[in-house]
């Protein structure tokens, strides 16, 4: 049994913006663009949004109907089309070449040496780079061209094969066959030539031609490329694409591996710089293929598939692993498999902590109090002790050779053993009384590090000699997982308040607002380049050794997130036990799943924090029309409603991109996300510089960035000389004038100052509605999350002078995730904006209701008590049931449902409202994990939940 990497196959059709289902040329230039060639427009795609191209418009090639594509070395890109010959785009301006007339078909498009070769319904043309002087060169017909990675090019006709050498065609020998056919394909893998024909694949040798061996015949294949993989992909002519194995010209091929996906026929491909694999189909679009970073070990047959929580290595290269509550599997170092699925000796059959001893027997401990053990792969599960409440082992650690510390519900036990492992004595440490200890771990300092739901404890002989808990700083007191540092700095992991990390006696907290890619660290392990890598919610991330050097001392900490993009289906990992991640003997990292376990191996994952390259401010719009801005933007004085479009090329992780701006003479950045737009309806005046900068998920933001430089030059009536010259004149008159002369001027000028007056009111106005637009979320209405930690934060001014209660709710849409990825991005947003709609209005305007973050919502509630709460939250799940919103197939509920987690804080109440957050947030984790579409409520600090669960899942 061995774990296996997946294909992640993502699809783009017309509900993500594909202009048209074929897709018949793919390219990416050196910008990191993809370009497409479709029958519906030249596209260009930059992993997030399409932009497209169309003659109609005037702003594209001269047809719609695009088929080849090419990029030149002064980065011009050359179209060919079906219908209206060959374009070449420079800059922003399409020039139409004189090809055919400007009327035939470009079926491919190959730069040899200094010129273009352009093969045509026609013949094939050679353009030369230089000065695009055209040249005829034959055949009559040209149907493809191919060239070596010597700059050796071939030209396929109807009835032959050319060589070209020059202006010059030298025919080369057909392949022996009954009858030559149409080609169908001329292509070149591994630097060696390949020909379809209709009856089958063939390759060229020094010796002549070659059956394209792949173990049975290949006929009309219309496409053949090789992955990064060194995997060959091969369609024909009739919806069939198969994709065989190692080594391109190796004839090997998995059965297996015929259909990976429902491609169609492929009649375009292209691999780019991240190693992606892209294909367009002829009436399906386009997708993307990437080999997964991380292999899954979840096979249904095996019984994989179930909750995974327990790891740890057996000492020879194996693994054991614990699955919940199917019991105990050992897998030896050459895959085969061992099962106990009833655990032996031990009631049920749930393995929650392990730990290998020594002598490599391995200890279990179980969700009903049980402690066992078994002395070898093949050997019986025997029990060492039991405790009476049924609860769950969550820790197992050595004191000695013969003293284990066992975590067991709110105690934790000294348990020593004979050498036949049986029990001679137990006793509970009367210091952690009260406390579920969730990981054990041995200071350097002296004694033991225990993290619980009380935070982490540093017991020496029996002493607490250190405390990290809420009351010295700690974000949450369900601390699950710690790590100790070669230096002494100590990380310490928990349930929603991110990661806190405690160096030279300072604490420091990091969570998704400063770096870190989870709010939940369930476990923390350390890889042999030293890197640290977390297990979530979110899935599993990685600090660089530089982010890990600076922790402590840093404001914020670079990390890089793994997630179902990367391999990892499902992307939550169980938590909660010792021990939830492990490091094999081969240096590849283990971690369990709500659905089997997952692996990788950190120097084949990307594991250098990735780097943004510069945002490409991509058009301007004034007033909605298009302008220039490559050399800067001068507007009108009245010039209004200024538009910015720019983007980052992210083939790979589009998701992950974000972006902030900046006005300059304001030091300060604006972080928003992943919006592609700005937007201003008064443009400010004077001479400014527009400033974007980008980065991808927690790393580094962008050294370079995009820059808009701006001109609105002031009203002439707004000017201080002109505002100067009139107080002179004004002076000058009342000194030589009467009053009747004085009273007209004064009239006049009250005229005068009038308009500014009201363009200066009109201009409060704007400002105000454009603060309000900074802090209302664009896409549902309500509050952003900006506005909602303002009013947190006064909120908790006024109960600091006045004491009153507060309740808050968190809400989530019930797997919107899925809705998403079933209907696309744009039926999510109008899912969004259906639910904020329902829920704003039945919010009281005493409270606040905000867009907390993607689906998630948040109602601020200051002086609603509990009883209040509870009504409120019972109303907005009633209203978002009423909308009756269809759900996609296989959502647990037919319709649009939504999650709530309420907490309160009464007056006098000791705590900071982000406690309140944490428990609000826990709250609503509880009602998901709880079955979804219902409410629970948190009990006061310092206390769990109401409502608690031994559920394994995070």
């Amino acid at each position: 049994m061995a774990a296996h990497y997946d294909d992640i196959i993502r699809h783009y059709g017309s509900a993500d913006g594909l202009p048209q289902a074929s897709v018949n040329a793919i390219l990416q230039r050196q910008d990191g663009y993809l370009w497409l060639g479709t029958y519906g427009g030249l596209t260009r795609f930059d992993g997030s949004r399409f932009t497209v191209f169309r003659s109609l418009a005037k702003q594209g090639p001269s047809s719609d109907r695009i088929l080849s594509l090419l990029e030149d070395p002064r980065r011009r890109l050359w179209i060919g089309t079906e219908d209206a010959g060959l374009n070449v785009l420079e800059g922003d301006r399409f020039m139409r070449l004189p090809v055919c007339e400007q009327r035939c078909r470009v079926g491919r498009l190959l730069r040899a040496g200094t010129q273009v070769l352009a093969a045509t319904s026609v013949g094939l043309f050679a353009i030369d780079i230089a000065d695009l002087r055209v040249r005829r060169i034959g055949p009559e017909r040209a149907l493809d061209l191919a060239a070596t990675h010597r700059g050796t090019a071939f030209v396929a006709g109807p009835d032959g094969l050319w060589r070209v050498d020059g202006d010059a065609l030298t025919r080369v020998a057909r392949p022996t066959i009954h009858a030559w056919s149409r080609p169908t394909f001329l292509s070149v893998i591994d630097d060696t030539l390949v020909l379809g024909l209709a009856d089958n694949l063939y390759r060229l040798h020094a010796d002549g031609w070659h059956v394209f061996d792949t173990g049975q015949p290949l006929p009309g294949i219309s496409m053949a490329v090789g992955d990064a993989a060194g995997r060959l992909w091969l369609s024909d002519n009739v919806a069939h694409t198969r994709r065989h194995g190692r080594g391109a010209m190796v004839a090997e091929s998995d059965p297996a591996m015929r259909s990976p996906g429902n491609f169609g026929s492929v009649q375009s491909a292209w691999v780019d710089r991240d190693d992606n694999l892209w294909l367009g189909s002829n009436g399906r679009g386009l997708f993307r293929i990437r080999r997964a970073r991380i292999a899954l070990l979840n096979d249904r047959q095996g019984r994989f598939d179930l909750p995974g929580l327990p790891i740890a290595g057996d000492g020879q290269g194996g693994l054991w692993l614990g699955l919940n509550c199917d019991g105990l599997r050992h897998v030896d170092a050459d895959g085969s498999v061992n099962a106990w699925p009833t655990l032996g000796a031990l009631r049920g059959s749930c393995p929650w902590s392990f730990h290998r001893a020594s002598d490599g027997a391995l200890y279990i401990g179980t969700s009903d109090g049980q402690l066992g053990v078994v002395g070898s792969p093949h050997g019986n599960v025997e029990r060492v002790a039991s405790w009476p409440g049924n609860a769950i082992v969550r820790s197992i650690f050595p004191i000695d050779a013969s003293t284990l510390w066992v975590a067991v519900g709110t105690q934790t036990v000294r348990v020593r053993l004979d050498p036949h492992r049986h029990v001679i004595a137990q006793r509970e440490e009367p210091a952690l009384h009260g406390m579920r200890v969730h990981w054990i771990a041995k200071a350097r300092s002296g004694g033991h590090w225990f993290a619980g739901d009380q935070g982490v404890v540093r017991l020496v002989d029996g002493m607490v000699r250190e405390r990290w808990g809420v009351d010295q700083g700690l974000s949450s007191r369900f601390a699950r997982t710690l790590f100790e540092d070669a230096d002494g700095s100590l990380w310490i992991g928990t349930y929603g308040g991110g990661v806190n990390v405690v160096r030279d006696g300072r604490l420091t907290t990091y969570d998704e607002s400063n770096g870190l890619f989870d709010n939940v660290a369930s476990c923390i392990l350390e890889d042999r380049a030293g890197r640290l890598w977390l297990s979530g919610n979110r899935g599993i991330s990685m600090v660089t050794r530089e982010a890990r050097a600076r922790a402590g001392r840093d404001s914020s900490l670079m990390s890089v997130g793994f997630t179902a993009e990367d391999g990892l289906v499902p992307v939550e990992t169980n938590g909660g036990s010792q021990s939830a991640c492990h490091l094999d003997a081969k240096g590849r990292l283990w971690f369990p799943l709500v659905s089997g376990f997952a692996t990788l191996d950190p120097d084949l994952a990307i594991t250098d924090a990735p780097v943004a390259t510069a945002p490409v401010i991509e058009r301007v719009r004034v007033a909605g029309q298009p302008v220039a801005f490559a050399s800067g933007l001068r507007l009108q004085p009245a010039a209004r409603n200024l538009e910015v479009h720019y983007s980052v090329p992210s083939l790979t992780t589009p998701d992950k991109t974000r972006f902030r701006f900046r006005w300059t003479g304001d030091s300060a950045w604006t972080e928003i996300g992943t919006q592609r737009s700005l937007y201003y309806p008064v443009i400010p005046w004077g001479n400014a510089q527009l400033q974007i900068a980008s980065r991808v998920g927690g790393g580094p933001w962008s050294d370079q960035m995009a820059v808009l430089d701006l001109v609105h030059p002031l009203p002439w009536h707004q000017r201080p000389l002109v505002w100067l010259a009139l107080a002179v004149a004004a002076l000058a008159a009342t000194w030589v004038g009467h009053r009747g002369i004085g009273w007209y001027l004064r009239r006049r000028a009250e005229r005068e100052a009038r308009p500014m007056r009201e363009r200066a009111d009109q201009l409060a106005r704007d400002n105000q509605l454009l603060s309000d637009q900074a802090r209302r979320d664009s896409l549902t209405g309500v509050a952003n999350r900006r506005q909602f930690d303002d009013l947190l934060a006064e909120t908790a001014l006024q109960r600091n002078q006045a004491p009153q209660p507060v309740s808050l709710l968190m809400i989530d849409v019930d797997e919107f995730k899925r809705f998403n990825d079933h209907l696309g991005h744009i039926a999510g947003d109008e899912c969004l904006r259906a639910v904020a709609t329902a829920m704003q209005q039945a919010v009281p305007a005493t409270y606040a209701l905000a867009r907390y973050g993607g689906e998630e919502f948040a109602v601020l509630m200051p002086g609603g008590d509990g009883a209040q709460a509870m009504a409120l939250a019972q109303r907005l799940r009633e209203r978002v049931r009423a909308l009756e919103y269809p759900h996609v197939p296989g959502a647990l509920s037919t319709h649009v449902t939504v999650s709530i987690g309420v907490a309160t804080q009464l007056p006098g109440q000791a705590g900071r409202l982000s406690d309140l957050v944490a428990s609000a947030d826990r709250a609503m984790y509880l009602a998901k994990r709880h079955g979804r579409d219902r409410i629970e409520v948190a009990a006061p600090r310092n206390l769990p939940l109401i409502a608690t669960s031994e559920n394994p899942s995070t």
